[in-house]
């Protein structure tokens, strides 16, 4: 998991750097996984692309909250949070957020597959649970929660 996160934040750097937005990772030295890492790929760029773009209305400078992943392991689960600090979503976006098509973007900046998808790929390949918070003008917070699994070759 860690392995794939820092890949995914080497790829959307740039993309963070152009709008002017910090990532701050809060992960463990390594976190093992089983599952795509193609489809976790996905996950985390659409989640950390998606809190980039929420920055997009929010004047830069250095009072800028960064956006902060992290990565926590229980029990039951790792959880994997993506929060920011920028434009958040009202309650009429929040409830349609996960609906195929719908986007809080402009039309050129969005087409409201990826969240859908990535909701799509985590309950249905890692069988896992997405959920956020969020509050208009001040940011949000997605957290994916994955059931630690036993190796394939143990099954």
């Amino acid at each position: 998991i860690v392995k794939e996160i820092r890949e995914v934040v080497s790829v959307l750097s740039h993309k963070a750097k152009k709008s002017g937005v910090e990532i701050e990772l809060q992960l463990p030295v390594s976190q093992p996984a089983f599952g795509s890492p193609l489809k976790f790929h996905q996950i985390i760029a659409n989640l950390l692309s998606n809190a980039i773009d929420a920055y997009a209305k929010v004047p830069s400078g250095p009072s800028r909250a960064p956006i902060v992943m992290a990565v926590v392991n229980n029990l039951e689960a790792v959880s994997i949070s993506v929060t920011d600090a920028g434009c958040g979503m009202t309650e009429a976006q929040q409830v349609r957020v996960f609906e195929p098509f719908f986007t809080t973007k402009d039309i050129e900046s969005g087409m409201g597959i990826g969240l859908s998808g990535t909701k799509n790929i985590v309950e249905k390949d890692f069988h896992g649970t997405i959920v956020f918070t969020s509050i208009a003008g001040r940011g949000s917070c997605f957290t994916v929660r994955l059931p630690h699994a036993t190796s394939p070759a143990t099954t």
